[in-house]
């Protein structure tokens, strides 16, 4: 009697298995909403100016020095503008109370006096 048993076993798994494919039902109801995200992104691109600086003013609502946005700099390190690579940046807060976002692209000669360049390509990426 148990030689009849295991072998009814396996084809009663294998045919409960089988019965488990069939049609795809509907699409349920969505879930609820998720967290909102960090909020706003805000991209400034340009050329260093003639002193190899990159100044921009940032709106009020992108935070303060106590609580500061996300902030990631890059400049083209490639002639063809294709490459670019992070580069230090700078937050700061004016006399009149503006957040500023910068950096100077620039590096010294022997005696210590700047050597800036001018002409780069760069990208400040706020998120606030």
């Amino acid at each position: 009697m148990r030689q009849r048993v295991v072998p009814s076993l396996v084809l009663l798994l294998a045919l409960a298995l089988g019965a488990c494919e069939g049609p795809t039902g509907p699409e349920g109801p969505a879930g609820p909403e998720g967290e909102p995200g960090p909020g706003t992104r805000v991209v400034f691109s340009g050329t260093t100016d003639a002193n190899g600086l990159a100044i921009h003013e940032l709106p009020a609502a992108a935070g303060t020095l106590a609580n500061p946005p996300a902030i990631t700099c890059w400049v083209s390190i490639s002639e063809d503008n294709t490459y670019f690579t992070q580069y230090p940046c700078d937050l700061v807060v004016t006399q009149s109370g503006t957040l500023v976002v910068g950096f100077v692209l620039a590096t010294v000669d022997e005696e210590g006096e700047p050597i800036p360049f001018p002409g780069i390509q760069y990208r400040i990426v706020v998120v606030y």
